[in-house]
């Protein structure tokens, strides 16, 4: 929403009201002396005009006035109010704003047609949208956009107003009105997530309608955001693959899809929030694995084949397979087909520019295996037992049920790594250290070291928790 602005007919687009000066006409007396006066009185009025002219370029003006559009503008005795009226810019304003042209639509459309000016490139990058007393909103333009009467515009006028200039501000809640934020303060969001170019954010019900006008600031606060999805107040977290609902409430450039690709650690990922569950706020978690990972290739002396076989969209995945020589092979998976076709997308972008430690192109992974299908009926099939050195469980509601089903995958004769994830009541961590122990006891070998180190919070009960086991199974 913005403050309103007012048309007034009559007037120059700065409000002020403009002159015109009659042309000059010679007397036809044929008394030669009146005709001689005549025509020295005009002589005079027009010298006058002549003057008054080059001292109004000379000397600064009282009040704002038309610029000429050349540097030499031609003045003659046939110079009429309305061609002069053409060759002139809009008059600036003395207290910095700027008359701007406007597309005025219909409110109810200005989506539609901010949308249509953001894909063309035509919309200004510097004001935003004004709400006109007539019902309408100004749309900003730029000058690449079309003159009006053209067909793209369906109709619509244009206008010339004072631009509603946004200044660099650091809160997107300073693009939205001012009574309008006083009025909704204490339900319009303060949080939002940022994945790639894609905006979330959860709005209340009291707000819902409002939406759109939220989005749009964002957009304008927000340069390299292109989507703004909102998930509605009656929905939340979705489903055992825990994808949220989202909405599309404004776009820069038309495109709805939340599909993007994020930055982390110094790669990217193809995500789609819409679709798979990801949450960047693990990042550092992700480093930590491929800490341990380096860690466990030293002490091995060889390149480690790892098992995530709830990787999502495979951030995990993505830091191991950048590390030069750290990976001889993988077994990687889903249960959620969507997540699972972006896992392919970006392991087969990660291994096809994969080195090894002295720079060259690295050996074929084997194996190399991409899954969709439940994580305990791996160990099932006889090709993955007993061949895997580090083991990823990131199922935080269930990570400690399913240890003693895939713990068949682990390579036995040597040191091997499981690291994952669950959430647990707080005073609950040391059933959690037992359940590990009793698992790898079970599956014939001994913990060398146990940690389990709370993450973050996850209720007022409940915590977040990392665990990690070194452990040595028996031949």
């Amino acid at each position: 929403m913005r403050a309103k602005a007012k048309i007034s007919s009559g007037c120059s687009t700065s409000g002020r009201m403009t002159r015109s000066i009659g042309p000059i006409v010679l007397s036809n007396s044929s008394n030669s002396s009146l005709g001689q006066s005549a025509v020295y009185a005009s002589y005079l009025r027009w010298s006058a005009i002549l003057a008054a002219s080059i001292a109004s370029r000379l000397m600064p003006p009282t009040e704002p006035g038309p610029i000429p559009m050349s540097k030499s503008p031609v003045l003659g005795m046939f110079w009429s109010t309305k061609e002069s009226s053409a060759m002139l810019k809009p008059p600036t304003r003395l207290d910095g704003a700027s008359v701007m042209r406007h597309l005025s639509v219909p409110r109810a459309q200005t989506q539609h047609w901010l949308e249509l000016c953001r894909t063309k490139q035509w919309n200004s990058s510097t004001a935003g949208v004004t709400n006109l007393e007539d019902g309408t909103n100004a749309i900003p333009l730029n000058e690449l956009a079309p003159r009006e009467g053209d067909p793209i515009w369906e109709g619509h006028p244009h206008v010339d107003i004072t631009a509603n200039v946004r200044p660099k501000t650091e809160n997107w809640l300073d693009h939205l009105d001012e009574d309008f934020v006083a009025e909704h303060g204490d339900e319009l969001p303060r949080s939002f997530e940022i994945q790639g170019d894609v905006l979330i954010v959860k709005l209340g019900e009291s707000i819902w309608e409002y939406g759109e006008t939220m989005a749009d600031a964002m957009l304008t606060q927000f340069p390299h955001v292109r989507l703004v999805c909102g998930t509605p107040f009656y929905s939340g977290v979705k489903g055992e693959f825990r994808i949220r609902e989202l909405i599309s409430l404004a776009s820069r450039d038309g495109t709805v899809s939340p599909r993007t690709r994020v930055r982390e650690n110094g790669y990217f990922l193809w995500v789609d929030p819409s679709k798979v569950y990801f949450s960047a706020r693990l990042s550092n978690q992700r480093m930590a694995t491929l800490h341990s990972s380096k860690k466990l290739r030293n002490k091995l002396g060889r390149g480690l084949v790892v098992a995530d076989p709830y990787a999502g969209v495979g951030p995990s995945m993505a830091s191991l397979l950048k590390e030069p020589g750290l990976l001889s092979g993988f077994l990687a998976g889903d249960l959620n087909p969507d997540a699972v076709e972006l896992l392919k997308l970006n392991i087969e972008y990660f291994t096809s520019r994969r080195k090894d430690s002295e720079g060259n192109v690295a050996e074929p992974l084997e194996p190399s295996e991409i899954s969709c299908c439940d994580a305990k009926s791996w160990p099932l099939d006889t090709k993955n037992q007993g061949v895997v050195d580090l083991l990823l469980v990131n199922l935080p509601h269930q990570s400690i049920e399913h240890i003693p089903a895939l713990l068949p995958l682990m390579s036995r004769g040597h040191t091997t790594v499981l690291r994952g994830w669950a959430i647990t009541e707080r005073t609950a961590i040391s059933d959690i250290e037992s359940s590990i122990s009793e698992a790898v006891l079970g599956a014939g070998g001994v913990v060398e070291q146990l940690s389990v180190h709370e993450v973050k919070g996850f209720s007022m009960t409940k915590v977040f928790v990392c665990f990690e086991a070194w452990m040595f199974l028996s031949s």
